[in-house]
């Protein structure tokens, strides 16, 4: 028995690896951790967070896995899960290259997980418009796909600590300490808003949309 246990796991890890598997989208209420249904359950909690709570929120929401920032700036493939290893898509555009989002199956789809991590109205100023100007995605018999060509977009800048500064029923301001990528340490403040129930990120201070 003990061996197709072994055999199971490894076939899982192959199969994530090749983008054939599709995880659920952050917060949904099929996450894949125990860490995230707990984080979400705190993030919509009726009653005051407190400050070490919030600070958890607001570390846990910057998640390579969990943040849609980079989804929406061309440099998000691995946490979309993008299938490079298959030939892309046939009757595309000269100069793309469209390979298949195991993560998720439309824009739709993606839109729902980004709202549940950042404000809608932070979504649909700074990210959503990138739709028209960088035509990044396609859809095509009901499966999304990302032009691969876009790569080299927004950085990763990693967060290493938050602290709130001020706090109401509706609105946090934390200090965030980050990480950026050669090494360099800056801090920034950092919004939570509480939408819907939920406390969100309503600023990143990396990235605002420009358009071309």
């Amino acid at each position: 028995m003990r061996i197709f246990a072994w055999i199971g796991v490894l076939t899982l890890i192959l199969a994530v690896s090749a983008g054939c598997v599709k995880m659920p989208p952050a917060n949904s209420t099929s996450d894949f951790s125990s860490d995230e249904t707990t984080n979400n359950t705190i993030a919509s909690a009726g009653v005051m967070l407190t400050d070490e709570e919030l600070e958890d929120r607001t570390l846990y929401l910057f998640d390579i896995y969990v943040f849609p920032v980079p989804w929406w700036t061309c440099s998000g493939f691995s946490s979309l899960i993008v299938n490079e290893f298959v030939d892309p898509l046939e009757n595309t555009p000269e100069g793309t290259a469209f390979h298949p989002v195991a993560r998720f199956d439309s824009i739709a789809e993606m839109k729902r997980a980004t709202e549940q991590v950042v404000t809608k109205a932070y979504a649909e100023k700074n990210l959503y418009p990138n739709l028209d100007t960088y035509h990044q995605f396609l859809e095509r018999d009901g499966k999304l796909y990302t032009n691969t060509e876009m790569g080299g977009g927004l950085t990763a800048f990693k967060p290493i600590s938050a602290k709130v500064l001020t706090k109401t029923e509706q609105e946090a301001i934390l200090s965030v300490l980050f990480k950026e990528p050669y090494g360099e340490r800056e801090t920034h403040e950092i919004t939570l808003e509480k939408e819907n129930g939920t406390w969100k990120l309503n600023n990143y201070p990396y990235y605002e949309f420009i358009p071309e």
